[in-house]
């Protein structure tokens, strides 16, 4: 099995190149050195034209002879991908469908193993809160073969009980609607400093529309009581200038 195949061919033809290479290259060498003027131009036209009739020649021989070293290896790639490629392929694809089967299985009973120990953990601490928000896939366990279901476990104790002092430090926060606020985004987040960084924006955000509207509300009242104090005169309508009527004069006869 060590000399799949065995090239015969390759070194004939190669020979039959070495044999011919001598006379190529002075007939070559000799167009190379010519020197071209205005009388032998025609000269070299012609000698021009017959290395290229050759050179064509050797083309369409060369174009054959790699076709025909071309089918035996086409042929040769065939059967190798059918009788040793495929079967070795197909042997570890059933290897790897049946290994698969046994390792999938394996995980699935670490798994089972962890959710139960997660949901018998999350009940020793007794916290009402963290057992809403936790659900066993938001701890992202690599459950796999290379970690040991003791990691895995303590892993679980660690975040749960880091996730029970954040609930606590969130507790403590005096301001009731920050600290409102900051519970109901830890349990989406899982994160304490996102969910106070969160909490207090929305408190601010919230001041500041606040303050603003007790602000305007202040100026609609002053605007109202300046009014009340002062309210405006009715203003006079103004008849319009007429010109002044002439007098008529007076007749002596009356």
């Amino acid at each position: 099995m060590n000399d799949l195949i065995t090239i015969e061919q390759l070194p004939v033809i190669i020979a039959k190149l070495d044999e011919i290479e001598a006379a190529v290259r002075e007939k070559t060498a000799a167009a190379r050195s010519l020197a071209v003027t205005e009388d032998n131009k025609q000269t070299a036209k012609k000698i021009r034209a017959e290395l290229n009739k050759e050179y064509e020649r050797f083309e369409s021989s060369r174009k054959r002879v790699e076709k025909e070293i071309m089918k035996p290896l086409d042929e040769f790639k065939t059967a190798y991908k059918a009788k040793v490629a495929q079967p070795y392929k197909a042997a570890d694809e059933a290897l790897k469908t049946k290994i698969a089967e046994i390792e999938n299985g394996q995980k699935a009973e670490k798994e089972g193993h962890l959710r139960a120990y997660f949901e018998e953990y999350k009940r020793r601490l007794g916290n009402d809160y963290l057992a809403e928000i936790w659900k066993f896939e938001d701890l992202n366990l690599p459950i796999n073969l290379s970690n040991s279901e003791t990691k895995l476990q303590q892993m679980t104790a660690d975040i749960l009980e880091k996730s029970l002092n954040a609930y606590n430090a969130l507790c403590r926060i005096e301001n009731p609607y920050i600290r409102a606020e900051a519970l109901s985004e830890y349990a989406n987040s899982k994160n304490r400093r996102t969910a106070i960084t969160t909490a207090h924006n929305r408190f601010d955000r919230q001041e500041k529309a606040r303050l603003l509207a007790e602000q305007s509300e202040r100026q609609k009242q002053a605007e109202e009581r300046r009014t009340a104090d002062f309210p405006e005169r009715p203003q006079r309508i103004q008849e319009p200038l007429t010109a002044p009527k002439a007098e008529e004069p007076i007749n002596p006869a009356e």
